[in-house]
């Protein structure tokens, strides 16, 4: 046992013979085995009284003190995750301004405009290579010629010296017109 408790038996014991001498007392008409226990029995409430309050006084001392370290640690981990929190609010702030510039770069893009213009142009170039196979199918097989012409004009040799040239360069323009439904298709066929 410890020195407190038996501080406390020991008081409830003088407490106790505080009762008894005060029935002696009266009994025996001396004040005395009255006045001994009690003033024991005081002194050793009053050490009890003052170890109650040091023990008291320690203990809310330790438990402060433990509520400090705990409010400490909580402290330090608020300033960790308010760190952390301006770490990923900056980082969430460059990965927005690194998306609003793809957005922008995104649409200043004219890729549709480009497209609708390649395909504009694509168009007038079949329509211009058709119209060439049309001329260059028509001078190699013209029509019947004229029996009494003995002489060939000079725009005759032209174009017979135009098409010799492109059907050396470029033989696949000597070939039929092409259709143009057919080459929409992906399917161009020569002229039929």
């Amino acid at each position: 046992m410890n020195k407190s408790r038996w501080l406390d038996i020991i008081e409830q014991l003088a407490l106790l013979s505080t009762v008894i001498g005060s029935v002696t007392s009266v009994v025996y008409g001396q004040i005395i085995y009255f006045a001994s226990p009690l003033c024991l029995s005081m002194f050793l409430n009053l050490i009890n009284r003052y170890q109650g309050n040091q023990n008291t006084q320690q203990k809310t001392l330790a438990a402060i003190m433990l509520v400090d370290q705990d409010l400490f640690r909580v402290k330090q981990s608020i300033q960790k995750l308010n760190h952390k929190h301006e770490n990923i609010e900056n980082s969430l702030n460059q990965f927005t301004a690194e998306l609003e510039k793809i957005n922008q770069l995104f649409n200043q893009r004219n890729e549709v405009e480009q497209i609708e213009e390649l395909e504009k142009n694509l168009t007038k170039l079949s329509e211009k290579i058709i119209f060439l196979q049309e001329i260059i199918y028509q001078q190699i097989h013209p029509p019947t010629p004229v029996p009494n012409m003995q002489h060939k004009s000079v725009q005759t040799e032209f174009k017979e010296e135009l098409i010799q040239y492109l059907s050396a360069e470029t033989p696949e323009l000597l070939q039929p017109p092409l259709v143009w439904g057919d080459i929409s298709q992906g399917k161009p066929e020569w002229g039929k």
